[in-house]
């Protein structure tokens, strides 16, 4: 059984908000135990208690990261063959209604998830909610019972129970195994939505050469202090500040990025619902 104590001190180090009350009075009752070599939780911990769905996730790699949150018994395997996936559990086969890249992701989840909902529960985790990635909690009923009844606040602040048949990249409501008409809007709105979708990715792959070049300009700055035979007389204080503006600038230009994915988000949102 899952340690609930753990993963809620990883979801409050890597996961909270700015105005995280509640995470910090947590772990100040439960605080990170601390080996001689390692002062930190491991980065690599977050990754493996959660599900990380992509937004162009590949049919055999959702099923294969998605073992490693079930108990062995709920092993599910995928077979595709030209365009048409299977899904095998517990000798029986599925057939997930496929669509395009943009929605295949969380069709394909939720059918999983249908077919396991009377095992597990499912979230999503609220803050590391990323344009195209988002991090999916899978507890059992029992790993559910524990963290609703002991921790019920902190897991309504970082988690939000995942809907079957909604496309959470998206926003759309989707069909999926079990329930393929769950939309029946679904291709209309999958077909309006998809010049704001084009705009998205085009701001994510814009947002991905401001990071490299921020990056570029961060190291070459290093270098050069690095380099220079004078870097003994560097006052300490002026190369903080010169890192503080460094973040200032990348915090500043990803808080833009943001603005603008959550404009075109309300644009998708007024597409499918509108006034």
């Amino acid at each position: 059984m899952r340690d609930i104590i753990r993963l809620l001190q990883i979801v409050a180090i890597y996961g909270a908000g700015p105005d995280d009350t509640e995470g910090g009075e947590f772990l100040s009752q439960h605080p990170v135990q601390q080996d001689d070599d390692d002062d930190f939780i491991a980065r690599d911990e977050i990754d493996d208690n959660f599900l990380w769905l992509a937004w162009h996730n590949s049919e055999e790699h959702l099923a294969e990261t998605l073992n490693y949150n079930l108990q062995p018994s709920d092993v599910v395997n995928t077979t595709l063959i030209g365009d048409q996936l299977s899904i095998e559990m517990n000798d029986e086969k599925f057939y997930p209604p496929l669509s395009t890249a943009e929605h295949n992701s969380y069709i394909i989840f939720s059918s999983i998830a249908h077919l396991l909902r009377d095992r597990y529960d499912f979230w999503l985790a609220k803050g590391l909610m990323q344009v195209d990635v988002h991090a999916i909690l899978i507890t059992t009923k029992a790993e559910s019972e524990e963290l609703m009844s002991k921790y019920a606040a902190l897991a309504k602040q970082y988690f939000m129970p995942f809907e079957i048949g909604h496309d959470y990249f998206t926003g759309i409501n989707i069909p999926y195994s079990g329930c393929e008409g769950h939309n029946p809007l679904f291709d209309t709105q999958r077909r309006a939505i998809l010049p704001t979708l084009s705009r998205i990715k085009e701001q994510h792959t814009l947002r991905g050469k401001e990071l490299l070049a921020e990056n570029k300009q961060r190291q070459q700055w290093l270098e050069d202090i690095t380099n220079n035979i004078s870097t003994a007389n560097i006052d300490p204080s002026a190369i903080s500040l010169a890192c503080a503006r460094f973040d200032k600038a990348e915090a500043q230009s990803h808080k833009i990025y943001e603005e603008k994915i959550a404009c075109l988000r309300r644009e998708i949102a007024e597409i499918i619902q509108p006034d």
